[in-house]
């Protein structure tokens, strides 16, 4: 016996639709991505507090000059709305309250990537990367070090470097150096 199941796509729309219904609730932990909706990795106690550390450091440097959007949604396109755990955004003098931003409003995403490190470097940067997203980093949370994407073609970005924490790390559409010493804090013990 053959049985036929039938999926359905949801469109990023209806996604929002669901999302201001309270069907899909912010503790549900999903995001979409081709018309499907993805359950994320839970988020632990240093997951957290790098989110936090990143968006903070992120704060000092660019306040007045962009927007830093914390674990809340982008659209990359009709079918694919994720939730990374920084973006940097253009201004925007009602901060996105009546749109979601899309490629052209995103100057960096950055996902925190603990137990998710291949699923951000594989899955989430061709996602990404073909949405035209202009710069992407991963902090690579078992190696204390930071993962940078920039220059999107196609599905990959002509350009990776590996920042270490006594290193570095460029905001190119900012012309800054970050110490990344700064955004990951000290190796830990």
């Amino acid at each position: 016996m053959t049985v036929n199941v039938k999926t359905w796509k949801i469109e990023a729309d209806a996604y929002l639709q669901m999302m201001e219904a309270g069907i899909i609730r912010a503790s549900d932990r999903v995001e979409l991505f081709d018309g499907k909706i993805v359950e994320m990795s839970p988020i632990g106690n240093s997951h957290a507090g790098m989110v936090d550390r990143i968006a903070n450091v992120l704060m000092l440097y660019i306040k007045g000059r962009a927007i830093i959007r914390v674990q809340n949604p982008v659209r990359l396109s009709e079918l694919s709305m994720p939730q990374p755990d920084v973006a940097i955004l253009h201004q925007n003098d009602n901060y996105y309250s009546d749109t979601t931003p899309g490629p052209a409003d995103i100057h960096l995403l950055i996902e925190v990537a603990d137990s998710s490190l291949d699923y951000d470097q594989d899955f989430k940067l061709h996602h990404y990367a073909e949405a035209g997203i202009r710069e992407y980093w991963i902090v690579d949370l078992p190696q204390h070090r930071l993962l940078r994407y920039y220059e999107a073609s196609g599905q990959e970005y002509r350009h990776r470097e590996i920042i270490q924490v006594h290193q570095s790390v460029t905001l190119r559409d900012f012309d800054l150096e970050i110490p990344a010493l700064e955004l990951l804090g000290p190796t830990p013990e």
